[in-house]
């Protein structure tokens, strides 16, 4: 790290009980100094003027700096996913002045909480996906592109900057019910996946796009409801609980933790998404007519109790 000069930008925050330097040499462009204190065991580099610094004790991560994370591909491990600290992370504090967010930068760690900063502004895929633990998602109050409600969900704003689409549900959180914005226009792939106490999820009315697997592995699961009278959702529909494209031709997802023993797919039904019927827990009988004509992968799979299909 390079030594400070005249151009210095020196500021300083406490992280806890230690103090993070975080001095820019020319207007921001780079580390100089001696940036963290020895306290710390666990250091490292998140992107090119990033740095990230985690409180084993506590389990707190700082992510600091100016600009972009560093990009990486799925398979690659990031620095702070090494086996012997990844788990002990708890909360993710991303500070302000960093502006974006890696793909998969938290996929399947135990992190309980993330707070992210008014300067973000993009996202990455997967960030936060399969966190079992993951309870809240803390959007700073002023973001442009993204925002977050008191069930601690992660939506994308859009240009009026309502709430339009659900990029994550944190699926540690132990309520059992969830309303969502009535501007919801898209609800993100896999974005409820694993949720482990939602009952009862109520559409807004205007959605127009349910990306694949949304609501997979909802094992609480009980009921799709709608937000308003009537059973259209945009382009969707609600039927005795079940959640259909609105023509009722596709079955999008059965909420798998329904107690009804026998279930009668709708006539004008032709494909069964894949993961709709997966893992139900009481389903002893389905029955379902000619006019289907595709049904997907693992739609029908792992359900224990399941007798017969006529």
């Amino acid at each position: 790290t390079p030594e400070c000069n005249d151009k210095t930008i020196f500021s300083e925050k406490q992280f806890g009980k230690i103090k993070v330097n975080t001095n820019y040499q020319e207007e921001g462009k780079g580390f100089c100094g001696n940036e963290i204190s020895k306290e710390f065991s666990q250091v490292g580099k998140g992107g090119e003027f990033v740095r990230w610094i985690l409180d084993e004790t506590s389990g707190n991560m700082l992510i600091y700096g100016r600009g972009r994370m560093q990009e990486y591909e799925e398979s690659e491990t990031y620095e702070w996913k090494k086996e012997e600290y990844y788990n002990t992370i708890k909360k993710v504090i991303i500070d302000e002045d960093v502006t974006s967010i890696t793909d998969y930068g938290f996929r399947g760690s135990l992190i309980q909480e993330i707070k992210i900063p008014t300067t973000v502004e993009e996202i990455g895929n997967n960030i936060l996906k399969e966190c079992h633990e993951l309870i809240k998602i803390e959007v700073t109050q002023g973001n442009e592109k993204y925002s977050s409600d008191e069930y601690g969900v992660l939506y994308k704003l859009s240009e009026s900057k309502e709430p339009k689409e659900i990029i994550q549900y944190p699926i540690g959180n132990e309520q059992i019910n969830y309303i969502m914005p009535t501007t919801i226009e898209i609800i993100n792939s896999e974005s409820f996946e694993y949720s482990q106490y939602l009952e009862t999820i109520t559409l807004a009315k205007g959605i127009t796009e349910i990306h694949e697997y949304a609501f997979k592995h909802c094992y609480s699961l009980k009921s799709f409801e709608m937000s308003e009278e009537g059973t259209i959702a945009g382009n969707y529909k609600v039927i005795d609980k079940v959640l259909f494209d609105k023509d009722t031709k596709v079955l999008i997802q059965y909420p798998i933790s329904n107690e009804n023993v026998i279930y009668t797919i709708p006539p004008t039904v032709i494909t069964i998404s894949g993961y709709s019927f997966y893992g139900s827990e009481e389903l002893e009988h389905i029955e379902m007519s000619d006019s289907i004509t595709t049904i997907e992968e693992y739609s029908l799979y792992n359900i224990s109790k399941l007798r017969t299909i006529t």
